[in-house]
């Protein structure tokens, strides 16, 4: 467990209770869960290509149901650095597909997980109850504490090293991949993008035209008390304890839920190491520039094979 320094505040209601958590360790229980139980674990194979082995994957959840997702393998016995991935909130697995296609050609296992709310039924849960923000609460800690039983999966695989796990989130997968780097030992690295740094970001500083319009539809009232319950499980909360888990912020110029402001105030409460880049581009971070960063940053960090020479050959073959 990542070393005890208090935490200011944190504050975590649970059925009208408020508990106080002194330190990150403290913390780090909430997402904790039976490391013993089985993972149930089943394949089904997708495709092969350029060596990479695509299957679909799922296993048990400690808090109930299947965990669906994907798993890369690449080529060879290994050992492979490995990547989890966590997509954003208008997303399934299916959103870093061509990025862990081509890591699987660089030499790196990676696994997608859907969220609970983009699962199938009957392990589907939903996500943005304004009127029942504990719901959201607890959709929160499941899908943490999927991402960590992710981890437990990867690292049993005998090709992996599990000293050389890395994670990659965006919008809803990044801010769970801030408390991931808090709470989670195995993880060296992480790549956040476009994440939240609270609750409250999330409305009064965007600049969309259409978010006063949607404010105005939720009661002030309701909207504070879904902010007020989630808040505990805010990034900025979580970043000033990832260390030694090494952080690669991604923003954007032309964000439009959340300012420049904020976003620069979070990143710069995060502990070291740490990276902050800024891109071109929209909330949604698509910019190759942005692939290409975290792609060479995580050949630093585990020993991810190069990318560029994969992407330089694919475009050769394009023309």
């Amino acid at each position: 467990m990542k070393s005890c320094i208090c935490l200011v505040a944190l504050l975590i209601p649970l059925c009208g209770a408020v508990d106080l958590f002194a330190s990150i360790d403290e913390a780090a229980a909430l997402f904790g869960y039976d490391t013993g139980l089985p993972l149930e674990a089943e394949e089904v194979f997708v495709l092969e290509r350029d060596g990479v082995r695509l299957t679909e994957i799922s296993f048990d959840s400690p808090r109930g149901g299947r965990v669906t997702g994907y798993l890369v393998r690449p080529p060879g016995d290994g050992p492979f650095p490995a990547v989890v991935f966590g997509h954003w909130v208008r997303g399934t697995r299916r959103e870093f597909l061509p990025e862990a296609m081509l890591y699987g050609r660089s030499g790196a296992v990676c696994v997608l997980i859907d969220f609970p709310f983009s699962r199938p039924d009957p392990w589907r849960r939903q996500i943005r109850n304004l009127g029942n923000p504990e719901s959201d609460y607890e959709t929160y800690l499941q899908s943490i504490i999927d991402l960590r039983r992710a981890v437990d999966l990867i690292a049993s695989m005998p090709e992996v090293d599990a000293g050389r796990i890395a994670y990659i989130g965006h919008d809803f997968g990044a801010q769970c991949g801030a408390i991931l780097a808090a709470v989670e030992d195995r993880i060296g690295a992480a790549v956040l993008m476009a994440g939240a740094p609270t609750q409250g970001d999330l409305w009064p500083e965007s600049d969309d035209p259409r978010v006063p319009e949607f404010i105005k539809r939720i009661p002030g009232e309701l909207r504070q008390t879904y902010i007020r319950t989630l808040k505990p499980l805010d990034s900025i909360r979580f970043v000033p304890h990832a260390a030694p888990t090494a952080l690669f912020f991604q923003f954007s110029r032309f964000e439009d839920l959340f300012t420049e402001e904020s976003l620069t105030a979070y990143a710069e409460a995060a502990s070291e190491p740490k990276r902050v880049e800024w891109y071109e581009t929209d909330h949604t971070m698509n910019d190759v520039f942005a692939v290409v960063d975290r792609a060479r940053w995580l050949e630093e960090q585990i020993g991810l094979g190069p990318v560029i020479p994969i992407l330089t050959e694919r475009m050769g073959r394009s023309r």
